[in-house]
């Protein structure tokens, strides 16, 4: 619980800062991934630690079907930055909830979709939170884990930040693929390079 308060303390206390001017490049890199790997997000679609809403242009441009995305954060600052920025200049049908990934307030089967995008690392006990995303991701759904960084890359950035998130590791992704696998999900991609972490997996 402690290290809950402190993670969210420490977002809340960089949400006015967060948005920068290289995000614009980020989203360059982000819709070429969703290109290359042929993601079509449709659909329920949860953007679980969505910070200030930076996959949502992406999938303003990119994607064509109706599509119903939940905007979700633990920061209650973040998620006020995002609903300024993003409510009423979207054609989806967008909504904000501030909540804790490891206590989702979903029915089971909710979304055809989760994304992680830059938020795995932040869970205090990562198994909880995958079971939470399992439990409210559909029969037939997708789950994707993203960073625009390897594993290796990204805890050595994390170590040197240092603070709060010091110790907020990622796993390789051949090992996450292998746990998602073993809950019921097969693995279609599972890629940890240097410039890219991308685990995407269907649900059985």
């Amino acid at each position: 619980m402690v290290l809950k308060n402190l993670h969210r303390e420490y977002f809340n206390s960089m949400a006015n800062g967060w948005d920068k001017p290289q995000d614009e490049d980020k989203i360059i890199q982000l819709k070429k991934v969703f290109q290359d790997f042929r993601l079509h997000p449709q659909g329920n679609v949860l953007d679980i630690g969505c910070g200030t809403g930076i996959l949502i242009p992406l999938f303003s441009e990119v994607i064509k079907d109706p599509l119903n995305l939940v905007e979700l954060d633990f920061s209650e600052i973040m998620l006020q930055h995002n609903k300024k920025k993003w409510t009423n200049r979207t054609p989806m049908n967008l909504s904000h909830i501030n909540a804790d990934a490891h206590m989702l307030p979903f029915v089971a089967e909710s979304f055809q979709w989760i994304i992680c995008f830059a938020v795995l690392p932040h869970l205090s006990d990562k198994k909880k939170g995958l079971q939470e995303l399992i439990r409210v991701l559909a029969s037939h759904g997708n789950l994707l884990v993203l960073h625009l960084m390897g594993s290796k890359e990204l805890n050595y950035f994390h170590s040197h930040v240092g603070n709060t998130i010091a110790h907020d590791r990622l796993q390789k992704g051949s090992e996450l693929a292998a746990v998602i696998r073993q809950s019921g999900f097969d693995v279609i991609t599972a890629i940890d390079q240097e410039d890219l972490y991308l685990v995407h997996a269907v649900k059985n």
